[in-house]
């Protein structure tokens, strides 16, 4: 990388390749970089796009990555926010049935 202090997850892509990448601390490190990317979707509004990423990543993705750390509590909480949100916003079943899957979550906790 020309600038260590500038790491973007489009560089990361390009790193595939390396042995290090498929290692446990970089599957960390994206698991990560989706939860700081989900605190920023939920503040600033972008429901929808938060809600098609957990799609995308799965609803368990977040526990999977990070056993037992206080970052999968504020994922899921914040995340059947967007999903609860994208389903007002755009009236489609998808975000109302994984908003019911993060709110069955918490309710468990």
């Amino acid at each position: 990388l020309e600038q260590p202090t500038h790491l973007a997850k489009e560089d990361i892509g390009r790193m595939s390749e390396d042995p290090f990448y498929h290692s446990p601390a970089m599957m960390t490190y994206d698991a990560h970089w989706e939860n700081c990317q989900a605190i920023l979707h939920t503040y600033f509004g972008e429901h929808i796009q938060q809600a098609d990423n957990m799609i995308a990543l799965g609803h368990d993705y977040m526990a999977k990555m990070h056993v037992a750390s206080p970052s999968v509590v504020i994922n899921a909480c914040l995340t059947g926010v967007s999903c609860f949100a994208a389903a007002r916003q755009t009236g489609k079943r998808k975000y109302v049935k994984m908003a019911h899957i993060c709110r069955s979550k918490i309710k468990k906790w």
